[in-house]
């Protein structure tokens, strides 16, 4: 079965991509996305310099290279050139999973093949870094990987997968990327069964009322969220 992932360049989607790939029955076409949105306010924060340096470590420990992936590097996934790439690959089945929005010329000719991996509840948290925003607001609750189909409007479509990320103690905010990643690949695995067995697809509509909409979370509030998180896992967990 082709799949294809529409991706960007970070360690915990190549470790994504790694797991996926160890399935020899699966095509698996990487398409990265370099176009990053600029925000009007800093983001990056000493959090993230330690959380990159432990994917890389994981990333090492498996052995997992950027190189050992099939995969075009693409400026913005919603250009001519990326639709009709995927248009000759042909594939089975197209996962978005940490790229900018999916404009309506993607959808119109991939509406039905294309799934987004959301990490968080969308009818709770839509948009970017919706494990920091849930960790800032203490909601501990709503630890989810969603996979969704993929409408308009951002992180809306109807729902097919939402599982729960569960915390342990050996959980930290430095490596819940890589931890959230495993559980991205279990739903994705969910989905490629049913498609490979011909199952019907089953989907329910998000609630009423939609989730608020996060952009990325300022650099400035990431040392609450780290200082939550800690406090959350040392009070569960001892």
């Amino acid at each position: 079965m082709k799949v294809i992932v529409l991706t960007t360049r970070t360690g915990h989607h190549l470790y994504y991509l790694h797991k996926l790939s160890l399935n020899k029955k699966l095509k698996i076409f990487s398409i990265f996305e370099k176009k990053k949105i600029k925000f009007p306010f800093k983001t990056r924060h000493i959090m993230d310099i330690i959380r990159d340096k432990h994917e890389c470590l994981v990333l090492k420990k498996n052995n997992i290279k950027f190189s050992t992936f099939k995969k075009e590097v693409i400026n913005n996934i919603n250009s001519k050139g990326c639709i009709n790439l995927i248009k000759k690959i042909n594939p089975k089945i197209i996962i978005a999973y940490g790229v900018g929005k999916i404009k309506d010329d993607f959808l119109k000719n991939f509406r039905n093949k294309i799934f987004n991996l959301h990490g968080g509840d969308p009818e709770s948290y839509r948009g970017l870094d919706s494990f920091l925003w849930a960790i800032y607001h203490r909601d501990f609750k709503n630890f989810y990987i969603t996979l969704h189909k993929v409408n308009k409007e951002l992180d809306t479509g109807d729902i097919i997968y939402k599982k729960k990320v569960i915390l342990n103690k050996e959980i930290n905010i430095y490596n819940l990327r890589i931890f959230s990643a495993k559980t991205c690949v279990f739903i994705t695995k969910k989905i490629i069964d049913k498609l490979s067995s011909s199952k019907k697809i089953n989907s329910h509509s998000q609630n009423v009322k939609k989730g608020k909409y996060y952009s990325a979370m300022p650099s400035v509030l990431k040392d609450i969220c780290i200082k939550n998180f800690n406090s959350y896992i040392k009070k569960k967990y001892g």
